[in-house]
């Protein structure tokens, strides 16, 4: 479904084309979407408290939860996938980083681009993650930093990943 199927809602503003959302997740407050982004069923984006900002390209799966809380905005850089219940609290999320399911980021952190968080790890208040690194863990510790060829295959299926979310658009409708 896309958002003109659903209620508006106050604060929420599109930032160029090519949105999904599912009808099913619910968006509240001062939340800024850039172009492609899709959010899936049962996700909850809120900005009650401070602002969220998402990215061109992301993908926000079934269940996540994206959230400011209060003195922390919520920042997703472009092509970031956050998957299935994870709950991000007044983060920020450097590009083409990969949240696993069920993650926690708790408020405050900064997770550095193209980094890879394996599913159902605990990134604490305020903890920086470097640039291309992969971490896990409750708590979640970086396990380490990917070499240049890593670096090279994951911004490779990041653009492929982007190539298969622009072609859903396509057969849905949403781009022109």
């Amino acid at each position: 479904m896309s958002q003109s199927k659903k209620k508006p809602v106050q604060g929420l503003e599109f930032n160029g084309e090519g949105h999904f959302i599912a009808e099913s997740a619910v968006i509240d407050g001062n939340v800024s979407l850039s172009s492609h982004v899709s959010i899936w069923f049962n996700a909850t984006v809120s900005g009650l408290d401070e602002t969220v900002s998402v990215g061109k390209g992301n993908q926000i799966e079934s269940g996540a939860t994206l959230e400011a809380v209060q003195g922390h905005s919520l920042r997703l850089n472009d092509y970031v996938m956050v998957g299935e219940n994870a709950h991000l609290m007044g983060c920020h999320v450097g590009e083409g980083c990969l949240i696993g399911r069920e993650c926690v980021i708790a408020p405050g952190a900064v997770v550095g681009k193209y980094s890879m968080i394996a599913a159902q790890s605990h990134i604490p208040a305020d903890m920086v993650i470097p640039d291309y690194a992969l971490v896990m863990g409750q708590p979640a510790v970086v396990e380490e930093v990917l070499t240049q060829a890593q670096i090279k295959t994951v911004e490779q299926d990041v653009l492929q990943a982007q190539d298969v979310m622009m072609g859903l658009f396509k057969s849905l409708g949403k781009h022109s």
